[in-house]
């Protein structure tokens, strides 16, 4: 998987998405029929932003980013 920020200035985040992450974004707009990628990442950046650490579940699961993606320490 791959997703490299391009260019991270003030108002503008260019991300670049290829391999599995493409993927997975792809299957995620076919399998919630969103318009496009763009809804797809504006959803799931809504749902992260109005959602407390823990209180997201899947089939009764808590979902928590890996350690890998989170700042250490």
């Amino acid at each position: 998987m791959a997703t490299t920020i391009k260019k991270d200035v003030d108002d503008l985040l260019e991300l670049e998405l290829n391999n599995g992450d493409l993927k997975v974004l792809n299957d995620i707009v076919k399998k919630w029929n969103f318009l496009n990628k763009e809804s797809a990442i504006r959803f799931a950046l809504a749902v992260l932003a109005t959602s407390k650490p823990g209180d997201l579940r899947n089939d009764g699961d808590v979902i928590t980013p890996t350690d890998q993606l989170l700042k250490q320490g």
